[in-house]
Formats: C-alpha cells, sequence, structure tokens
C-alpha cells in the first residue's frame, strides 16, 4: 500500500497512470478492508482519467467501510466527479450501517435526479424506503 502513496513521486505520464490504476485495482479486495479505504478516497479525488477514477471508486466499493462514511457521502454528492460515483453509491447503504441510515436514504432519493448515478442510486435505496423508481420511468428532471 505504500507503493500507492509514492505513485505521484514518478514523472508525470501514461505509464504512472496504468501503474496507479493497476495498484488500485489489485487493493480491490475485501482482504484490504479497513486499511485500504482511506487510502482510495484521495486516490478517487486527485485523479483526472475516467478509468482511473472508476478504478478508485470500484475499490471504495468493495474496501471502505464506516470510518469513511463521510468522505464517501460527499464524493457521491459532487456532480464533477461524473460516473465514476456508481461504485461509491452502492457502498453507502453498506458503510452507514444503521447509524447513518437516514443519511444513506436521504443521499439516495437525492441522487435520484442525478442522471449519471441514478441507476446506481436507485438500486441501493433500502427497499423500505418507498423510494424505488418503478422500470421504465424516467428520473426527476434535474433543478
Amino acid at each position: 500500500m505504500e507503493w500507492l502513496d509514492r505513485v505521484d513521486e514518478l514523472p508525470p505520464n501514461d505509464a504512472r497512470e496504468r501503474l496507479r490504476e493497476g495498484l488500485i485495482r489489485s487493493l480491490s479486495t475485501r482482504d484490504a478492508r479497513p486499511v485500504a479505504g482511506p487510502l482510495m478516497v484521495p486516490q478517487f479525488r486527485m485523479v483526472a482519467l475516467d478509468p482511473v477514477r472508476w478504478a478508485a471508486g470500484n475499490a471504495i466499493a468493495v474496501v471502505a467501510d464506516n470510518t469513511v462514511f463521510t468522505d464517501v457521502a460527499n464524493l457521491v454528492r459532487e456532480p464533477s466527479y461524473g460516473t465514476a460515483r456508481q461504485m461509491p453509491v452502492d457502498a453507502l447503504p453498506r458503510i452507514g450501517g444503521r447509524t447513518n441510515r437516514a443519511a444513506v436514504t436521504e443521499i439516495l432519493v437525492d441522487l435520484l435526479s442525478d442522471n449519471d448515478v441514478v441507476p446506481r442510486g436507485d438500486r441501493s435505496c433500502p427497499p423500505d424506503s418507498g423510494h424505488r423508481r418503478t422500470p421504465g420511468v424516467d428520473a426527476p428532471p434535474r433543478p
């Protein structure tokens, strides 16, 4: 995991970003919990390439725990991250747990109007929240 912190010491180029993506993907396993979760949030924020950000989002979905709930909640609310937020959205119910259930439901309902993540937000809504969309029904228009 130390290598992930040191990737930015390399010259900025495609090879560095491929290395970063490979390291992120290699840490996308439950065995990397809970150590890798806090490492993935800054990786998600700093990378500029969509495939690498997607890989970091996928890693967050796998390795994040309740210690990074607030960070992940902030990531999924930031529209500038686009569709890379889809996988972290899936992690919200798991990492939020019972203590953050109301916050998770609120975030997921808010995301129903965000076309970049609405398929994930809809699927991630708790079954008893009453907020699942009916298949074939479009998301509400963005404000």
